[in-house]
């Protein structure tokens, strides 16, 4: 029995081949699970800050300035777990402007920039990590070109577009 109308369509990117676009897959889901995870368990603990400075009974035995001190650690591992969450978007970005710049859908120079980007960000947030005071020097350099990436590629798609062969390739497989 002929099982490849069973299959999946999926979007044929010029440019790459199945390997490729089945690699990009794979980490690109595992960075989406990662990083939606970090973010779920950072919103769950964001609620420690109100349960802190809640003034429930039982927390009656902690002098204030103890509570705010807790509370202020709360808000900073919120702050560390949200980089997290950069480092994993930087990982998984770089795969896919790889995608962009090996397809010749969008400029080269705009494709090379999501690939330069995102390492960017992930490594200022990495190092961020390991050395909070460094962000201070690198902020917002190592974002910026992020944004400029992301506007741009938003930009160029609205008023241009995917190429029509490329609409259609998709469509056929």
């Amino acid at each position: 029995m002929d099982h490849e109308d069973d299959e999946v369509p999926h979007m044929t990117i010029s440019g790459v081949d199945e390997s490729q676009r089945k690699a990009a897959t794979v980490v690109g889901i595992a960075y989406l699970l990662a990083a939606e995870m970090v973010a779920v368990m950072m919103a769950a603990q964001s609620f420690d800050v109100l349960r802190i400075l809640s003034g429930a009974e039982y927390l009656r035995v902690f002098d204030a300035d103890r509570l705010a001190a807790l509370a202020r650690l709360s808000i900073g591992a919120h702050g560390a777990a949200f980089n997290v969450v950069f480092v994993f978007l930087g990982l998984g970005s770089t795969v896919f402007g790889y995608l962009w710049f090996k397809s010749g859908y969008v400029p080269k120079a705009l494709a090379a920039l999501g690939v330069f980007a995102p390492v960017l960000l992930g490594a200022g947030t990495f190092a961020g990590l390991i050395e909070p005071s460094i962000l201070t020097l690198l902020s917002p350099a190592y974002m910026a070109p992020m944004f400029f990436f992301e506007v741009g590629i938003g930009v160029w798609l609205l008023v241009k577009g995917l190429p029509p062969d490329a609409i259609l390739e998709g469509a056929r497989t």
